[in-house]
C-alpha cells in the first residue's frame, strides 16, 4: 500500500471509473524529452528560481542530476517541462529571464544562454573576459538585457544571441528602462546606500540626489544616500517606483529626479509605529503594489496599493523574493521559509486582493495514497485525473480543507477518504461530506459494486447508508484492525499488521460478510485485477493469484541491479499498477520494472534521469509515470512498441574450476542500439523466480562490446545481463535483458 506523502495523490477503484463533468481538460505540455509529453501537474520539485513577463513564466527547480536541472515554462503558446544542462554551477547561482513569449536566457557560471522554444534548446558561449563569478540579468525588453558581475557588465542586443562588454569594472543595472538608460544602488558607507543612474548602457554611472526623511512639515532635503532602499520597479507608464525606508520615492523623468511618498501603517499591523518597505512591484499594465512590514519586527508583513500618486487598499504581504509583474495584477514571486521548508513560486492576479495561489511548491513533488486503476495526482490546489490508465487526463479542485488522504470512484462520481475522518463526494465541483466514519479512524478506502468499503483500526464500513455507518457486524472482524483494503467487483481484501504477520480477511459478497485468508508476510501491496487474477507485492517479490486472491504463489523477483540500475533514490513505497490481467507496473526498492505477460518476463521501466517514479502505469503500448524530482507527470504512447536493444553474452574460452563449484569466467557481450555511455549489469542466475545477485557493472566500449571476468558459486547457474534503457533529450531506449548463459 502507497503510504509516502500526504501531498501529492494517486487515487483510482476498478469500479467504472468515470471523471466528473465538472472536471477541465488542459492541452499536454511538451517537454524536453524527445517522444514524451506532459499531461499532468507541471513540478519542477523544490523551486529555485523564477521569472516572468507577460504570459511566460519560467521557474527553475533545485535539484541537479547529470549536470542537469529541472525546468517549466508556461506561455501562451504552450508549456514545457524537463531538465536544462548547466556547467555544474549551484542551482543557487543560476538566473533565468523570460525575455519575451518563448525567448528565455539562462546565466550559467560565465555563460548565458538563450532559448527561442521555451527551454527545449539552447545556445550561447561564454562571456569574453568574465572570470566565473556568479551572473545577475537584468531585462529591459525582448531584445536587451545586461547581464554582470560585481566587477564587470555586458549587454545583448539582439535576444541574447551576442554580447558585448558594457563595463569593464563595474556591475551594471538593477532596473533597465531600455537599452541606455539604468539604475542601480550602491554601498555608501554609514550612509547606507545611494542610487546611481546610467544614460550610455552601463558604460558610466553617477550618482542620483534623492528625497530623504523630512527635517519639518514641508521639506524633504535631497540626501546623496538613504538608510536603506528596496525595491526599484518601473511602473506601466514608464514612471520609476523606489523603496526607501517608510516611503517610496518616484521619478517621472527617468530617474533624474525623485518624489517623497510616506507609506501609512496597513490595518492588519495593529500597534507598528511604523513600516519599512521590503519590496516594491509594478505590473506592465496599472499600478504597483508596496510590500512592507512592521518596524523593527521583520516577520510582520503586508503590502498596499500604490497607483504612483496615492496608496489604496491593503492587500496581501508580496513573495519573499525574484518578484515582478508580468502583466495588469499579475504578480510573481518565490518564497523561501526560514525553517528550511520547501520553497513556493507564487502569483496573483488581482495584486493580492485574494490569496496567492501557488504555481509550484517543493512540497508537491511526488506521492501516491491511491487505489488502483484511476490515476489522480495532487498538485498545487488541483486533483488531475486519469480514468484509462494515464492515457487522457483531466483535473478538478481540491478542497482548502481538510486534506485528502485516499481518492477512489464510485457510481460515477469521485469520493475521498479526508484526514478528519469523513468519507467526501465531489458534486458540481464541491467536494461535499458524505459521511462520518471517524468513529472506526479510517486508514483506507475502495469500492465494491458501487459501493464504499472503508477500513480502520476499529473495524469496516460497508457504506450503504451515509447517514447511518455503522461498522459490519461480523466474527472474524469484531475487535480487529485494518490499516488496508483493495476491492475487484465483489471481492475485497483487507489487511493489517499483527504482531509479527498480517492480519487477512476476504469477502466474495461486497464486504457483506468476512472470512479469514492469506497474504506473503510481509506484503507492501496487493491489487486485484479481475475477477480470477490478483498480484500481491513484498518488496522486490511479486505473487500472483488465479483464484480470486484466496492464494497467491511467487511469481518474480525484480532483480537489484547495483550502480547499473535505476536511481531509486526519492522513488514511492513498493506498489503496483495493473491495467489488465498480463500488463502493469511494479515499484520496488530496486527501481521500476514492467511485465505484459503476467510477469513472466519482467523489464525495467526507463524514465527521464533514470530515476525510479513513485507510480507509474501502462496503457496499450504508452507508458505514463510521475517524476520522482520534478513530481511532474509524463507520458509516451508509442514507448513499449519501439524497438529494443539487443544484448548477448558469451563465454571467451574454458571457465576454470575451483573448490566447492566454484566456476571462474571470460564473458564477452554487445549491447547494440542503444545510447552511448550507458551501463549494463551482470547478474547471477539460480533459476526462474528466484533472486539475483549482482556480479559486474560495465559501460560498454564505443561499438557496444564488453569483456569481463566472472566468479560463479555452486548454486548460482550462469550469468544474465541488463541493460536499463534510457530516456535522453535526444531519444529514449527501451530496456533489455540477455538471454542466460549457462556456465558449467
Amino acid at each position: 500500500m502507497r503510504f509516502s506523502s500526504a501531498t501529492a495523490v494517486l487515487a483510482a477503484s476498478f469500479a467504472v471509473a468515470v471523471v466528473p463533468a465538472t472536471a477541465s481538460a488542459a492541452d499536454p505540455a511538451a517537454t524536453t524529452f524527445q517522444g514524451w509529453d506532459a499531461p499532468g501537474p507541471l513540478g519542477v520539485g523544490n523551486p529555485s528560481h523564477v521569472s516572468a513577463s507577460g504570459t511566460t513564466t519560467a521557474i527553475l527547480g533545485s535539484d541537479v542530476k547529470d549536470q542537469r536541472v529541472p525546468i517549466a515554462v508556461t506561455s501562451a503558446a504552450g508549456s514545457r517541462v524537463g531538465r536544462v544542462e548547466i556547467n555544474g554551477t549551484e542551482p543557487g547561482t543560476l538566473a533565468i529571464a523570460a525575455a519575451g513569449p518563448d525567448r528565455l536566457l539562462l546565466a550559467d557560471s560565465c555563460r548565458v544562454r538563450h532559448s527561442e522554444d521555451r527551454g527545449l534548446t539552447w545556445a550561447g558561449d561564454p562571456l569574453a573576459g568574465c572570470t566565473g563569478s556568479a551572473l545577475s540579468l537584468t531585462v529591459a525588453s525582448p531584445d536587451v538585457a545586461f547581464a554582470s558581475t560585481d566587477k564587470r557588465t555586458w549587454r545583448t542586443v539582439d535576444g541574447g544571441a551576442t554580447w558585448t562588454v558594457a563595463n569593464a569594472g563595474e556591475r551594471g543595472p538593477q532596473l533597465a528602462l531600455d537599452a541606455n538608460v539604468g539604475l542601480r544602488t550602491v554601498a555608501a558607507g554609514a550612509a547606507g546606500l545611494g542610487l546611481q543612474r546610467t544614460v550610455d548602457g552601463g558604460a558610466s554611472w553617477q550618482g542620483v540626489e534623492v528625497p530623504g526623511p523630512p527635517t519639518d512639515a514641508d521639506a524633504a532635503p535631497l540626501v546623496d544616500a538613504l538608510p536603506s532602499i528596496a525595491g526599484l520597479a518601473k511602473r506601466a507608464d514608464g514612471a520609476i517606483v523606489v523603496g526607501a525606508g517608510d516611503a517610496v520615492l518616484v521619478s517621472t523623468d527617468q530617474g533624474v529626479t525623485f518624489t517623497r511618498h510616506a507609506v501609512p501603517i496597513p490595518d492588519d499591523l495593529p500597534g507598528a509605529t511604523g513600516v519599512a518597505v521590503r519590496n516594491v512591484v509594478c505590473g506592465a499594465a496599472g499600478g504597483c503594489v508596496v510590500g512592507v512590514n512592521a518596524a523593527g519586527d521583520p516577520a510582520r508583513r503586508s503590502a498596499l496599493r500604490f497607483d504612483g500618486d496615492a496608496f489604496g487598499a491593503r492587500v496581501a504581504a508580496l513573495p519573499d523574493a525574484e518578484v515582478s509583474g508580468p502583466a495588469a495584477d499579475a504578480i510573481v514571486g518565490i518564497t523561501r521559509p526560514e525553517n528550511n521548508g520547501a520553497a513556493s513560486v507564487l502569483r496573483t492576479d488581482d495584486a493580492g486582493a485574494t490569496a496567492y495561489r501557488p504555481l509550484a511548491s517543493g512540497a508537491d513533488r511526488t506521492g501516491s495514497l491511491g487505489v488502483h486503476g484511476l490515476l489522480a495526482i495532487a498538485s498545487v490546489g488541483r486533483l488531475h485525473v486519469s480514468s484509462d490508465h494515464g492515457k487522457t487526463w483531466s483535473d478538478v479542485a481540491l478542497p482548502a480543507t481538510p486534506n485528502l488522504t485516499r481518492v477512489a470512484s464510485a457510481g460515477g462520481k469521485l469520493v475521498a477518504l479526508a484526514d478528519d475522518g469523513t468519507l467526501r463526494r465531489l458534486d458540481d465541483g464541491v467536494w461535499a461530506k458524505l459521511a462520518d466514519l471517524s468513529a472506526i479512524k479510517p486508514a483506507d478506502l475502495a469500492v465494491a459494486g458501487g459501493t464504499p468499503v472503508v477500513v480502520g483500526a476499529r473495524g469496516v464500513v460497508r457504506l450503504t447508508d451515509p447517514a447511518n455507518p455503522a461498522p459490519v457486524e461480523s466474527a472474524v472482524l469484531q475487535g480487529r484492525g485494518f490499516t488496508s483494503v483493495a476491492a475487484q467487483g465483489s471481492t475485497v481484501l483487507a489487511w493489517g499488521r499483527r504482531g509479527s504477520g498480517l492480519l487477512v480477511v476476504r469477502s466474495a459478497d461486497g464486504g457483506k460478510t468476512w472470512k479469514q485468508s492469506k497474504l506473503p508476510a510481509s506484503t507492501d501491496d496487493v491489487q486485484l485485477v479481475s475477477a480470477k487474477t490478483a498480484y500481491a507485492l513484498d518488496g522486490r517479490t511479486l505473487y500472483r493469484s488465479t483464484d480470486g486472491a484466496k492464494t497467491f504463489k511467487r511469481r518474480a523477483i525484480a532483480p537489484n541491479l547495483g550502480a547499473a540500475g535505476p536511481d531509486t533514490r526519492g522513488g514511492g513505497d513498493p506498489s503496483l499498477e495493473f491495467s489488465s490481467d498480463l500488463g502493469g507496473v511494479l515499484i520496488t526498492p530496486a527501481g521500476a520494472f514492467v511485465t505484459r505477460d503476467g510477469a513472466k518476463t519482467l523489464r525495467v521501466l526507463p524514465t527521464p534521469g533514470a530515476t525510479t517514479p513513485p507510480v507509474a502505469a501502462v496503457f496499450g503500448s504508452g507508458v505514463v509515470l510521475q517524476d520522482s524530482v520534478l513530481g511532474a507527470v509524463f507520458r509516451n504512447d508509442a514507448l513499449l512498441g519501439a524497438k529494443a536493444p539487443t544484448l548477448t553474452l558469451r563465454t571467451a574460452g574454458k571457465p576454470k574450476r575451483g573448490k566447492k563449484g566454484v566456476r571462474t569466467a571470460t564473458v564477452v557481450g554487445v549491447l547494440k542500439g542503444a545510447a552511448d555511455d550507458e551501463p549494463v549489469t551482470l547478474v547471477a542466475y539460480r533459476g526462474g523466480g528466484k533472486d539475483t545477485t549482482v556480479l559486474r557493472s560495465v559501460t560498454p566500449n564505443a561499438d557496444g562490446s564488453f569483456r569481463v571476468s566472472v566468479r560463479l558459486s555452486k548454486t548460482q547457474k550462469g550469468v544474465q545481463a541488463w541493460y536499463r534503457g534510457a530516456v535522453l533529450p535526444e531519444r529514449t531506449d527501451l530496456s533489455t535483458v540477455s538471454k542466460v548463459l549457462t556456465v558449467k
